[in-house]
């Protein structure tokens, strides 16, 4: 049970829950606070008011909320919405299990009985509640009338919670759609059939929904999006989808994707976009621009790979962490080489290589430091001019191809720091591969970032604030003495991220009707 201070709300709801059973199982409650005051005692009015209603106060201590509660908790009930994005904050992964009180509570009436979180979290399309009915305010300050009204909004909520419904639904009114119509369903993916050179995010997503129960997953092709059946359609890089090779080809690309747009309108296919970017990295321009402004318009929900992106305010979205790549790369017994700094990756303008460059070609030449970059180039224009600045280095070696997967995990393996100084960084794949890798990395410092090292734990993601230096460098390399251990990766599994984009496809359906 989660509220601010931990003193007034959640010990109260802990309290009426500790002596309830759930689904047939006796209830363990804890509670603790997204801003504690820690060891703090329940506050006097709110004790009064327990008191008054025959709950026994014990001694007591407020806590403050880690990413281990959340973990080790069947279920995480909070205060407030505001309350309820700290939890995910902390812990991406607890969305199927992280409510505010009156939530469940209108779940429970929605489904007639508590089962599990689960089942719970499933039945929030089912629900449409106005903003002011997921919270509960804090009496914190206010006269006793408040803190009786909190406690009251709170034990009516857990009797509904551990009681059920048997609230039936009465004539006229609109019944939900059932839980087995939406439970099977053809995802069109935007991405093609996966080649040897496909990002491996997008085969590992293709094969997490294919080992998700009632998920039928076709790849595009034009003729499929075209004349094929399908019941929603998933998009990642849509700029893909309007630029071809030369101007013919995007021109019929265009022409293409316009008739998509209008069919999709028509049969009623929701659009699910995940926001890989914050933008485009690069303008595309024109008639492309036209054409992505159309297709956002018709989005109807938005995954979200990390918590800290900004939603649109009126688009819904649901987080859906990026996984791993440790199902997909095999960690190499090579040690890493002493003072070997690399970076690897496809090479765009945005990726910033060439301040790497200057940054290491700044520090003391008097110890033994390399810096080894490896991937393509996006025209040759940018080779040109990094060739030309790591010239004059010898410390520094380019290989300006594509990386075959031995060779990316051979070349992250040798480094003892990855650098990343992407100018923009909603998020990285190539972070959590050379995570996945056991690999240190130094990026820039932002929200994104700082969610991720809290979560890996220590010693993994190094921050740097400003333009990257020498000094940067320097600081990540000596503080990346890891001692053979390997960073936490477990809220990133590929089935349970399988699972939850299943969820995200029901939700879009429900809204369909």
């Amino acid at each position: 049970l989660v509220c601010s201070g931990n003193i007034c709300r959640s010990p109260g709801d802990a309290r009426l829950l500790q002596s309830r059973s759930l689904a047939g199982a006796v209830v363990h409650a804890e509670s603790a606070g997204t801003g504690a005051l820690v060891g703090e005692s329940i506050h006097p009015q709110m004790v009064d008011v327990m008191r008054a209603s025959g709950i026994e106060v014990a001694e007591f201590a407020a806590r403050q909320l880690t990413p281990h509660m959340i973990q080790a908790a069947d279920l995480v009930l909070t205060m407030t919405r505001e309350q309820r994005a700290t939890v995910l904050r902390l812990d991406p992964r607890a969305l199927a299990k992280t409510f505010t009180l009156k939530e469940s509570a209108a779940l429970v009436v929605s489904a007639s009985s508590f089962t599990s979180a689960k089942s719970l979290a499933t039945r929030r399309p089912y629900i449409d509640l106005d903003p002011s009915d997921y919270d509960i305010d804090d009496p914190y300050g206010r006269r006793d009338s408040a803190f009786r009204e909190a406690f009251a909004s709170i034990e009516e909520a857990i009797d509904v919670l551990c009681d059920g419904t048997a609230t039936e639904t009465a004539p006229g009114d609109s019944a939900s759609p059932s839980d087995a119509a939406l439970d099977r369903m053809t995802v069109l993916e935007s991405f093609p059939e996966p080649r040897p050179t496909t990002n491996p995010y997008v085969v590992m997503l293709k094969g997490a929904l294919e080992r998700t129960s009632g998920v039928t997953v076709s790849t595009f092709s034009w003729r499929t999006a075209l004349t094929g059946d399908y019941d929603v359609f998933h998009v990642h890089w849509p700029e893909i989808l309007v630029t071809g090779r030369g101007r013919l080809r995007t021109w019929g690309r265009q022409r293409a994707f316009s008739v998509l747009l209008r069919r999709l309108r028509r049969r009623g296919v929701p659009i699910i976009r995940t926001m890989h970017n914050l933008g485009q990295h690069e303008e595309v321009g024109g008639t492309r621009t036209r054409l992505l402004k159309r297709l956002e318009a018709g989005v109807a929900l938005r995954i979200l790979i990390n918590e800290s992106a900004p939603p649109a305010s009126d688009v819904p979205s649901v987080v859906v962490p990026h996984g791993h790549y440790r199902d997909w790369y095999e960690v190499s017994t090579t040690p890493a080489i002493p003072g070997r700094v690399a970076f690897f990756g496809l090479i765009r303008p945005y990726k910033a290589v060439d301040s790497l460059i200057r940054a290491f070609s700044s520090m003391d030449d008097d110890r033994e430091i390399s810096l080894h970059i490896a991937g393509k180039p996006s025209s040759d224009e940018l080779a040109d001019a990094l060739q030309a600045l790591a010239s004059q280095d010898p410390r520094i070696r380019l290989s300006l191809t594509f990386l075959s997967d031995d060779e990316l995990v051979e070349h992250v393996s040798e480094a003892s720091l990855v650098v990343l100084p992407y100018q923009e960084m909603h998020n990285s794949g190539g972070v959590l591969a050379a995570l996945s890798l056991n690999r240190p990395v130094l990026v820039p410092r932002n929200e994104i970032n700082g969610a991720l090292a809290q979560e890996v734990g220590p010693g993994w993601v190094h921050m740097y604030d400003g333009d990257l230096s020498g000094d940067d460098i320097e600081r990540a390399m000596a503080r990346s003495d890891t001692n053979g251990m390997s960073p936490d990766l477990s809220l990133r599994d590929w089935d349970q991220t399988g699972i939850e984009h299943k969820r995200a496809f029901q939700i879009a359906l429900e809204q369909r009707g």
